[in-house]
């Protein structure tokens, strides 16, 4: 009988301060054991060479309590483009900071503009946010199916989903 082989272990790290909180952040092994990065739609860089490619590889994420999901892409699947509707760099567009009453009830720090469910106010990026992790209002938990920008006034609900 054959001795069971030893598993190779390896790891990588990101540089410091190369993500931040809201970040996209791929991996992947390319067929020349590369492993490379990408956060959002910013370059790609290498992580390290050497990854043995003939079986099966495992990944283990370690983020330090940061992570809201980690989401396994199919390699055979087509490209994410790299404008995604979720890109929430303030580079993308700025937001207005809220007057008195009229803030984001989730950041309290901008303006809101967009309203999910009908129960509160977000702002675009907090929609967004909320409709990609967990696509459940904070306020009553109802099901979030489409970010649409907000007509008028808040409105307040009591009845669930109404």
């Amino acid at each position: 009988a054959k001795a069971p082989r030893e598993a190779l272990r390896f790891h990588a790290e990101l540089p410091e301060g190369c993500a931040l909180v809201g970040d996209v952040v791929r991996f992947w092994v390319d067929r020349r054991g590369r492993l490379f990065a990408k956060v959002n739609a910013g370059r790609r860089f290498l992580l390290r060479k050497g990854v043995p490619v003939g079986a099966p590889l495992w990944a283990v994420m370690d983020v330090y309590g940061t992570t809201k999901a980690i989401e396994l892409l199919d390699p055979t699947a087509s490209r994410l483009t790299t404008a995604m509707p979720w890109d929430l760099s303030n580079k993308a567009v700025a937001e207005p900071k809220a007057t008195p009453g009229e803030e984001c009830a989730i950041c309290f720090y901008h303006a809101a503009n967009l309203v999910p469910c009908g129960h509160t106010y977000f702002c675009r990026c907090c929609a967004w946010r909320v409709f990609r992790d967990t696509a459940k209002c904070p306020v009553c938990r109802w099901q979030i199916e489409a970010v649409a920008p907000a007509q008028g006034p808040p409105a307040l609900r009591t009845e669930e989903g109404s």
